[in-house]
């Protein structure tokens, strides 16, 4: 199964890993327990992992690389993730099993025995395979030890030093923690955790967002979770919270989300706002918005509308088209949330990150008419990179001279101060914390300001 998904993502330029397994959701339902997180192992370690894997196979094939037919290399992978980081897994188990697979897909017999015997051979010789000399070729070394791209690994330790890109490498290949945002609006923080620590699971305040609750321990699944079904908490990572707070919502206030997605921050700021006021969503995904508004409804919440419409061409909004805030959570190149999607290490056209660059510009611009005089507007990536953050926000305000940069420091926002620089930019990474890899800058359009 986890061949299926790698192929499907190998074969479809543009598709997500969430998609792909989606699509594979049928068959995946039916696996049991153990199964699935044999599954998510293998899958998402040979995502991380890819380059370094790589390495591993053609130190032990005659043939280049680009030779092997994709589904062929997948399987590859497979079978060398295994032998390379799965210790549980017996190196025999690990070449049977794959060479099993390879039979059962109906390659034929030449190729079962390719397999066999490159994956034989891995097993043999993993221990003395050459890497790159990390003195004399340090982003090479990164590159593939680490598994990134190369041309990746190059702009983080031009702007930030080799140490620290070599932190962020590692930090980016672990298991991401899950972190929650308790529903205010039913609970709240420290009762919550109480209600968990009954329930045996072991938990902790985040440090930065004061609705965050970290899980440290093993569980059974979101789903089973205490106070999932009554809608006491939503799955979110703290630095996504740290946006939300960043806008401030008040109660009694108009507010628009130009890009809801799945409805994270949408519901984050209706319960900052006590459920009081008028939230409009946006998105031009209707599945999306169907996902929200299921959210919507588990958590108890009212105050949101769900409008279908493309920020990028925007048209009238029943609210009179002025809002005291807007969000602006934009479509990125996702390179600070590597952790949960690896995939987007290997998708080509991350590298042309001017490409993401005007799509924001145009989202802002987009978004703009809707904020009131005084008005905020917050624009969020989840993407550290300088064209996505400071160079979008810089050309916006040069085009658009009606809005400043916004550094208020309000009981809502004290908590971020640490986050933010001395201009107003709040940035988090992966690497010292546990959060996502973000950037955030709230704007305000001149006039007299709201709250």
């Amino acid at each position: 199964m986890a061949v299926s998904v790698l192929n499907a993502l190998a074969a479809t330029p543009g598709l997500t890993l969430d998609h792909a397994i989606d699509a594979h959701e049928p068959q995946l339902s039916a696996l049991s327990k153990r199964d699935r997180a044999f599954f998510n192992a293998l899958l998402f370690g040979v995502l991380r992992f890819r380059n370094h894997l790589d390495h591993l196979i053609r130190f032990v094939i005659t043939i280049p690389f680009h030779k092997i037919d994709p589904a062929i290399a997948n399987f590859l992978r497979i079978g060398v993730f295994q032998l390379r980081f799965m210790d549980r897994v017996p190196p025999s188990a690990a070449v049977n099993t794959t060479v099993d697979l390879v039979k059962k897909a109906r390659f034929p017999l030449w190729i079962v025995k390719f397999t066999n015997g490159v994956l034989r051979n891995a097993a043999r010789k993993m221990v003395e395979t050459p890497f790159p000399d990390p003195a004399t070729e340090p982003e090479r070394y990164l590159s593939i030890h680490h598994s990134f791209p190369e041309w990746l690994v190059k702009r983080w330790v031009s702007r930030f030093g080799l140490s620290t890109a070599e932190a962020l490498c590692r930090s980016l290949n672990q298991i991401p923690p899950t972190t929650l945002r308790v529903n205010t609006l039913k609970i709240d923080r420290d009762r919550f955790l109480e209600r968990l620590s009954q329930e045996g699971i072991d938990a902790a305040p985040t440090l930065y967002s004061p609705d965050g609750v970290l899980i440290r321990g093993g569980y059974d699944g979101v789903g089973h979770l205490p106070g999932y079904s009554e809608g006491l908490f939503q799955v979110q990572d703290e630095a996504a919270q740290l946006v939300t707070s960043l806008l401030d919502p008040r109660p009694g206030e108009t507010l628009l989300d130009a890009c809801a997605g799945l409805g994270g921050k949408t519901l984050h700021m209706a319960q900052r706002m006590k459920d009081q006021g008028v939230i409009v969503a946006v998105d031009r995904d209707r599945k999306r918005l169907q996902k929200l508004i299921q959210e919507k409804k588990r958590l108890g919440i009212e105050s949101v509308q769900a409008a279908l419409m493309d920020m990028e061409s925007p048209g009238l909004i029943s609210s009179g088209g002025r809002f005291d805030r807007v969000l602006v959570d934009a479509p990125c190149s996702g390179l600070g949330v590597i952790r949960r999607n690896p995939d987007i290490k290997w998708q080509p056209h991350k590298a042309d990150l001017t490409l993401f660059k005007k799509r924001q510009l145009r989202l802002l611009q987009g978004a703009m008419v809707f904020v009131k005089s005084g008005g905020v507007m917050v624009y969020a990536v989840c993407s550290t990179e300088p064209e996505e953050n400071k160079a979008v926000v810089d050309d916006f305000l040069n085009e658009n001279p009606s809005f400043e940069i916004d550094t208020p420091l309000g009981e809502g926002i004290a908590p971020l101060a640490s986050l933010m620089d001395k201009v107003g930019y709040l940035t988090t990474l992966p690497s010292p914390s546990l959060m996502d890899g973000f950037f955030a800058v709230r704007l305000r359009r001149r006039g007299a300001s709201i709250r």
